[in-house]
């Protein structure tokens, strides 16, 4: 019986355990080598573990613990920290402790049902690295066989496989077997390989016992279709359930012989990893991680993959997580698919004209006009007379675009104001403020515009004199235009800690070109949903394998692959109904829900349509 729990020591009489928790590496982001040159490394722990030592390894809630006699003891492969929280509610709790209650193969605990699998191995049988992590939660504890008495063990194994070699050649198995102890004889003389006796138990636990019946179900099929054999444990129970307290010395009953490179397969030796908060997703195996944009020495980010895997969804999901953090967004959108989320944010909008002359600068007046003049009827000594001018004649002080150019034109730019005549009707005198989230609706203006419209939104966002989230989809109908002008602008932004979000179909068009290089340099964060790439320009072989397994079931989840610096991670986004419903793109879709909107508006607000739209369609 546990007599003291002191922090993370637990005191059985006159002797000692301690809990450590355990932080494992992402497998997933690492080489195929790092990862072999990792768990050869635990292994060389485990061989120098005592034959006198029986130590136990949790694998609980996808967080991993070591129970064992030595404070300082833990295999190398971890990182790890003292546990002084208890390990787990249902084993430690201070305000609930009852007595279990036993039934033939499960018991309750503190209001929990608890059954125990134990699993058994054949001989020849291949587990991964990591393998049963994939089951659930299990526990296991080991203790390390005597060398002398290893040696024993595989040398009676060769023995017994001897008598192969002068039977019949079609005796493969036994040749085989005698082969392979001859190596692990040799492994454990050179002290390369070590034996243990091993007991592995997965843990099933639920607050009912129908879903407890379930989940046992669910396990036994999952673990035969694996190759193993489960059972369920009955007569044991009580000896199980006492081993399974954390402090308690474990005593080894019916173990398992493994040798220590098959061990380290038994161990939790994976933990998904990204940043402590941000907006959340899922790995592959179902733990929730976080993607945070504004980590690294840019907060900038590019995201590429075929239409219909989910681009606009994520960035709209960012996009909502940034405004909710305070932050201010502007959105270049070019096919309306962003128009109900800026409804619903109450965001300004920009889709009819613009007036340049809200904001009064030389500079800025100048980059206007030269983003509508050609760039071969124009040269540097032309550049710096129209910017004197605009100077002298205060030009840039009109409140009304075509009156600042016909001061212009009266000094020696005659015919100005015919470069701009084909979104003449596009330019207003209107005032407005500066807001906190704007919209822009490319599809208003005409693609000749987008020069004049990019120099007023780089400017607008300059102006707001806090960092800012650029978003701009189909970016490539952009990155044809004046690619100096383009690149200032993005190295502006990373100096103001501002973020520019780039939505692409391919990220080897990006990089095709000036601009595209500059932006994916320049960006910190790179998002790839699926999409064929080879490696170069950044992208590793190790990326273009991961990206091309990228999967996407429509109107359930979208994968994709996020790279920085640090982080090689794939990703799920499992949106609710409500994201369904008011990210996704899709002109007759969009249409739709949109005339649904503006039809209720005079009677509710754009959220109260948004939710009742979702509640009709999915009969919530």
């Amino acid at each position: 019986m546990i007599s003291e729990i002191k922090g993370h020591e637990f005191k059985e009489g006159e002797k000692s355990r301690f809990l450590l928790e355990l932080f494992a590496p992402d497998l997933e982001q690492l080489e195929e080598f790092d990862i072999k040159s990792k768990m050869e490394r635990l292994k060389r722990s485990l061989n120098q573990f005592s034959p006198k030592e029986v130590s136990k390894f949790y694998y609980l809630d996808k967080k991993i613990y070591f129970d064992t006699p030595c404070s300082k003891k833990r295999p190398s492969y971890f990182e790890s920290e003292a546990f002084s929280r208890g390990l787990v509610p249902f084993t430690l709790q201070k305000n609930i402790c009852s007595n279990p209650l036993f039934k033939d193969d499960f018991c309750k605990l503190n209001a929990q049902y608890f059954r125990f699998v134990s699993i058994s191995l054949r001989e020849d049988h291949f587990l991964d690295v990591g393998g049963l992590q994939e089951f659930g939660d299990y526990f296991f504890f080991f203790k390390k066989v005597k060398t002398q008495f290893s040696k024993s063990l595989a040398d009676n194994a060769r023995k017994m496989n001897h008598s192969s070699l002068y039977q019949a050649l079609s005796d493969i198995e036994g040749i085989e077997a005698y082969k392979e102890n001859e190596v692990m004889l040799r492994k454990i003389i050179e002290r390369t390989e070590e034996l243990f006796h091993v007991e592995i138990f997965f843990v099933v636990r639920s607050v009912t016992e129908e879903d407890l019946f379930n989940q046992t179900n669910v396990l036994l099929e999952e673990l035969e279709i694996k190759g193993l054999t489960p059972k369920i444990e009955t007569i044991s129970l009580n000896h199980i359930l006492k081993c399974f307290m954390p402090g308690v010395e474990p005593t080894i009953d019916n173990p398992l012989l493994v040798h220590s490179s098959l061990l380290t397969n038994f161990m939790p030796t994976h933990q998904d990893k990204l940043v402590q908060k941000g907006i959340p997703f899922y790995s592959r195996s179902a733990s929730e991680l976080y993607l945070d944009l504004k980590t690294g020495d840019s907060f900038s980010s590019v995201i590429t993959g075929a239409t219909g895997n989910g681009k606009t969804m994520l960035a709209q999901k960012i996009l909502d997580y940034e405004l909710s953090q305070g932050r201010k967004c502007l959105i270049l959108d070019p096919k309306r698919d962003y128009h109900k989320f800026a409804l619903l944010k109450n965001a300004y909008f920009i889709d009819d004209s613009i007036n340049p002359m809200i904001f009064k600068d030389p500079i800025y007046l100048r980059n206007m006009i030269l983003s509508k003049v050609p760039k071969n009827e124009r040269n540097a000594l032309w550049e710096g007379r129209l910017l004197r001018v605009i100077r002298d004649t205060e030009a840039f002080k009109e409140d009304h675009f075509f009156r600042a150019i016909e001061k212009i034109q009266k000094n020696g730019f005659s015919d100005l104001e015919y470069y701009f005549e084909d979104i003449r009707d596009k330019i207003s005198t209107e005032s407005c403020d500066l807001r906190d989230f704007t919209y822009i609706e490319l599809d208003s203006f005409c693609s000749q515009s987008l020069p004049f419209i990019l120099s007023f939104v780089f400017e607008y966002v300059k102006r707001l004199n806090a960092p800012y989230n650029l978003v701009i989809d189909e970016a490539h109908r952009i990155f044809k235009h004046d690619p100096v002008f383009l690149e200032e602008r993005v190295r502006e932004m990373r100096v103001q800690n501002s973020s520019l979000v780039t939505l692409t179909q391919s990220y080897g068009d990006l990089v095709s070109n000036r601009f595209g290089e500059v932006v994916a340099d320049n960006s910190f964060h790179k998002i790839f949903f699926k999409q064929t790439l080879e490696p170069g320009q950044g992208i590793s072989a190790f990326d273009c394998s991961h990206i091309g397994t990228l999967y996407t079931v429509q109107r359930e989840y979208s994968e994709f692959y996020y790279k920085t610096e640090q982080f090689r991670k794939i990703l799920r986004y499992y949106p609710t109904y409500k994201e369904l419903e008011l990210y996704k793109s899709g002109n007759e879709e969009n249409k739709k829900m949109l005339s649904y909107i503006k039809e209720k508006l005079p009677y509710f607000s754009v959220d109260e349509c948004v939710n009742q739209w979702v509640r009709d369609k999915y009969a919530l």
